[in-house]
């Protein structure tokens, strides 16, 4: 089996949006071991402590555009230790970390298997380009499976509190890694809202209210995340976050190729 790539009606969801604010962020805590990996210094580069936290957080990035590009709800991956790391800097253009690691479950904590990847920050600029592959996914039938019924259930108006926050986890993986910068990069922490909204075809749409953080310096953004969904496909967001300084971040992540995204707003729709 090949490795995974990845290249550049009412309902009661109010009730499950107020229950999605007490579950934690899975894996949110105690997620990065201190091991003492060993570094190695590639041609014109230089090494880097396995532990430390710039790969950690270059491995949290690789990790987020992994699970974009899955497409699935089902298939997210935590990073866990790094084994090997290397960094070369590239002076006026960036800082690319090459990244071996392992992982786990999102949810579950299983052990899925190790990741190599590359991390290009291109001078503290957001949206780092990264390459990937990891372990293949030995349970793919199972997780189809899923995501079929993940999709019923939303428009059946059933979803489960879990349901809801692997889709808001999923979605918010494209946001994570298009604001990552070589210091700060985010995780979901909590889902603050959620509404239905439904397109003419009946396909369910949801409006997420949720914060992202930042683990190591506690660094949060609140933010607006409409988001489209079908099972084999990369998930649709549009989104604008507020940082604690106030300034405004958005985009409209569409699965492929994204332009300028200054003045992109979303506006809102009629709750069904």
């Amino acid at each position: 089996m090949q490795p995974l790539k990845a290249t550049h009606r009412r309902s009661c969801l109010p009730v499950l949006a107020a229950l999605l604010v007490l579950l934690p962020a899975p894996g949110f805590a105690g997620q990065w071991p201190h091991l003492g990996a060993k570094s190695r210094r590639p041609s014109g580069g230089w090494s880097h402590d396995a532990s430390s936290l710039p790969v950690q957080k270059a491995a949290q990035t690789a990790v987020n555009f992994f699970n974009y590009q899955q497409g699935s709800p089902n298939t997210l991956r935590a990073p866990g230790y790094v084994k090997k790391v290397s960094v070369k800097l590239i002076p006026g253009v960036g800082r690319k970390y090459f990244l071996q690691f392992a992982t786990k479950d999102l949810l579950t904590g299983e052990n899925l298997g190790t990741c190599h990847a590359s991390v290009f920050y291109l001078k503290e600029k957001p949206k780092p380009a990264v390459e990937i592959s990891c372990s293949p996914d030995k349970d793919i039938i199972k997780h189809l499976n899923q995501d079929y019924i993940l999709y019923w259930s939303f428009r059946d108006e059933h979803p489960s509190p879990q349901h809801l926050w692997g889709l808001a986890a999923y979605a918010s993986s494209l946001m994570a890694w298009e604001m990552s910068t070589e210091d700060l990069t985010y995780n979901l922490i909590s889902i603050k809202d959620v509404k239905l909204r439904r397109k003419e075809d009946g396909a369910p749409e949801f409006d997420f209210t949720v914060l992202l953080g930042n683990r190591w310096e506690q660094s949060f953004q609140s933010c607006f995340m409409h988001v489209a969904w079908i099972p084999h496909q990369l998930v649709q967001v549009k989104y604008h976050c507020s940082p604690e300084d106030g300034s405004l971040a958005s985009a409209d992540g569409s699965g492929g190729e994204l332009g300028s995204t200054d003045e992109f707003f979303i506006t809102a729709e009629n709750n069904f």
